[in-house]
């Protein structure tokens, strides 16, 4: 006899799960045979769908190994199965409580009456005989028969019991086996993530020499480059999303040039991958972009450039089993194929979705190699966007929509906004969807975004800073370079306040993560408009994310 369980965010079903996006009834789950526990999972007609090892179903065989998705929700095993087993255990003793005590007491008459009917039989054949010279008695021989057929009853009902318990047994082991095997993975994955954390804080001091070893052209503009340590030791792991340091000799440059690059694929033993985009100058007459130049037009393999060690507070959350979208704009992609490639390569069944725009086809990174991951991994979507509708002839249709990216869209493809977010591309692109996703219902802490500086995205202010009190032009004072100037909000930063004013500030990555633009501050508090990954000096201020408080003075 089967057993079932319903699901659903309705307080009438067996399972009661009170997110949002679970339907009143949403799933039921049956055990057709506790003797081999035959699992079946139906969809109840929810809004979100039913989802099997990542495919949708309506209906399926499933056994206690696979993965159960209700919209976004897991179903853990620990949630059904002993309502399931309990179920067992009270079909065991009341074969039902609607039915299962008269027909239980029916079951036991009958047996009764044959078994009883079977020995008046013997009475017959035996009454008179004689055994040992004593005639056997009738009414003994109906003794005999009536307690023949009662204990015969109460064996069968016993093993009947012993059965069921034994079937009972054999579930709760096989279920045991599953938790103990899922708590033994659980810790070593743990054991795992925090050496590979301890690795990630040790890395090195200062910078490191690294060879470039091999650059591949991978779309118009953006070409990755292959760095291997020039001492041939070990490389340090990173987190997927994090990034690089590069320190550079430009010619005609009087001094070194530091720039951060995002590593573009996860950990691999042997090299670092960064994934560069030539800058344009975005007006006539602009100079373009003076690294990344550089790194197109004259590095050589071969060459050494001095390195950081990875860091950065955006990265995956490889603690997390919750299910991921990716949003990547234009050279965006690169942080997002480092979190891609390492779901990948963990084989851990996480969902991830990751959702690509480029305005054009050859603006495009590893198209087919996304494209081959959706095709063959059932945890892992792909969504390509192509903002030019004239491009439709170069990119196959099934996998590109010729739209740009938005929140509405998301909203026809994921089942609902319970996901973590991460997010990386250019100024409008990134102050569009953050502010479409908080619209949505997004909380801050599942939106993780790394923006191209510091004034691309509307930040909340930092944890634990203070809200700039300057509100009025503000005098700004450079000890060495014994000049002044007046700062205003509309002048942004401290460092883009210097740059219009012709006062010159070193910089690199401009998110507050190098510490390139680190100056001292004699007098004077500033705020940071933006998370940093460096923590200045004592005494000292970020000025690409700093923002005066009030009158300040700096050693510059």
């Amino acid at each position: 006899m089967a057993n079932s369980v319903s699901i659903g965010r309705d307080a009438s079903n067996d399972i009661c799960l009170s997110e949002a996006f679970l339907s009143s009834k949403h799933a039921e789950i049956t055990l057709e045979d506790p003797t081999s526990l035959k699992f079946r999972l139906r969809d109840l007609g929810s809004t979100n769908g039913t989802f099997l090892n990542g495919k949708r179903i309506t209906e399926a065989e499933f056994e206690l190994s696979d993965t159960i998705m209700l919209a976004n929700r897991r179903l853990a095993v620990d949630e059904f199965l002993p309502k399931l087993l309990g179920s067992v255990t009270r079909s065991s003793k009341t074969a039902a409580a609607s039915r299962s005590k008269p027909q239980s007491f029916r079951l036991l008459l009958l047996i009764g009456a044959v078994l009883a009917g079977l020995a008046s039989a013997g009475l017959l054949l035996l009454s008179g005989q004689q055994i040992n010279g004593q005639a056997i008695s009738g009414q003994n021989l109906i003794l005999a028969s009536l307690g023949i057929a009662v204990l015969s009853t109460g064996i069968m009902v016993v093993g009947d019991n012993l059965r069921r318990t034994f079937v009972r047994a054999r579930a709760e082991r096989q279920y045991l086996d599953l938790r103990l095997r899922a708590l033994a993975d659980e810790i070593e994955q743990k054991t795992q993530r925090k050496t590979k954390q301890t690795e990630h804080n040790k890395g090195w001091e200062g910078f490191r020499k690294f060879q470039l070893a091999r650059r591949t052209d991978e779309a118009n503009g953006i070409t990755s480059f292959y760095l291997v340590p020039h001492d041939g030791k070990a490389l340090a792991p990173y987190a997927p999303g994090q990034y690089l340091t590069l320190r550079l000799q430009i010619p005609g440059q009087p001094k070194p040039v530091v720039r951060c690059y995002s590593l573009s694929d996860c950990f691999r033993d042997g090299h670092y991958r960064i994934s560069v985009k030539r800058a344009r100058g975005s007006k006539p007459g602009e100079p373009d972009g003076l690294v990344s130049g550089y790194l197109h037009e004259q590095a050589q393999v071969g060459e050494l450039l001095d390195v950081k060690a990875p860091s950065g507070s955006f990265h995956l959350d490889e603690s997390s089993s919750r299910p991921v979208v990716l949003l990547a704009g234009g050279v965006g992609i690169t942080p997002m194929l480092a979190m891609f490639n390492s779901v990948l390569a963990s084989g851990r069944r996480r969902e991830v979705k990751l959702f690509y725009a480029a305005r054009a086809a050859d603006e495009f990174v590893r198209i087919s190699e996304l494209a081959e991951a959706d095709l063959h991994s059932d945890h892992i979507s792909v969504h390509f966007f192509c903002s030019s509708p004239d491009e439709q002839g170069r990119l196959p249709r099934q996998s590109v929509q010729f739209e740009r990216l938005s929140v509405e869209q998301l909203k026809k493809i994921l089942p609902s906004n319970n996901y973590e977010f991460y997010l990386c591309g250019p100024g409008p692109f990134m102050s569009a969807l953050v502010g479409d996703l908080r619209s949505w219902g997004v909380p801050d802490g599942d939106i993780h975004f790394e923006a191209f500086g510091p004034s691309t995205v509307a930040t909340k202010p930092a944890a634990g800073a203070a809200e700039p009190v300057a509100t009025a032009a503000v005098t700004v004072t450079f000890a060495r370079s014994k000049k002044t100037m007046r700062w205003s909000a509309s002048d942004g930063s401290l460092l883009e306040a210097c740059e219009r004013n012709g006062i010159a500030l070193d910089s690199g990555c401009r998110a507050g993560n190098c510490g390139t633009c680190q100056v001292a501050l004699v007098s004077g508090k500033v705020s940071y408009s933006s998370q940093h990954d460096v923590t200045p000096e004592s005494g000292s201020c970020l000025a690409c994310i700093a923002t005066p408080d009030s009158d300040i003075t700096v050693d510059a």
